[in-house]
């Protein structure tokens, strides 16, 4: 689970550049996620911390993610990070938009997810237009890809690597 939760915290940071989303209403798409939506790591009040590696060192970011709400599976996760004395996040934490960031200019933001059984995926908070995108398939094949071709008509993938 901790795996799970330091991937979701590095995707977070990470992802404040890139756009996702799609909708659910093709079974064949790849961004479509069923399963189970009361499972564990969903339940409102559970704190997750991770460490973040670059190369080959590991860096507290003094981060702290924590489960605020659970609707059907339609977490908000609430995310706080200090990016900015860690060499090679600072250059991402500049490019972090303001209103992400606390007044000492940590990320302190709340992340909307569809979590289930089968999955995480985005729908709002990195792609306006409210699309889902999925993040992880816990069932994923290295190759996979999960595409998405945004509302102003630029394409993105998320893909799975060793």
């Amino acid at each position: 689970m901790n795996k799970l939760l330091s991937a979701i915290l590095i995707f977070s940071i990470s992802i404040f550049f890139v756009a996702c989303g799609t909708t659910e209403s093709d079974p064949d798409d790849p961004n479509v996620i069923e399963g189970e939506t009361n499972i564990g790591i969903n339940t409102v009040g559970n704190t997750f911390g991770a460490s973040v590696k670059i190369g080959d060192n590991y860096y507290d970011v003094g981060d702290s993610v924590f489960i605020k709400n659970n609707d059907n599976g339609m977490i908000t996760l609430k995310v706080k990070a200090d990016l900015t004395q860690v060499p090679g996040l600072s250059v991402i934490n500049d490019d972090v938009p303001d209103s992400y960031k606390d007044q000492d200019g940590k990320v302190n933001v709340e992340i909307q997810f569809k979590s289930t059984s089968e999955g995480i995926q985005d729908y709002n908070f990195f792609n306006k237009s409210g699309k889902f995108h999925t993040i992880a398939k816990f069932d994923a094949k290295v190759g996979d890809t999960y595409p998405l071709t945004k509302d102003d008509g630029t394409e993105i993938a998320t893909n799975v690597a060793s």
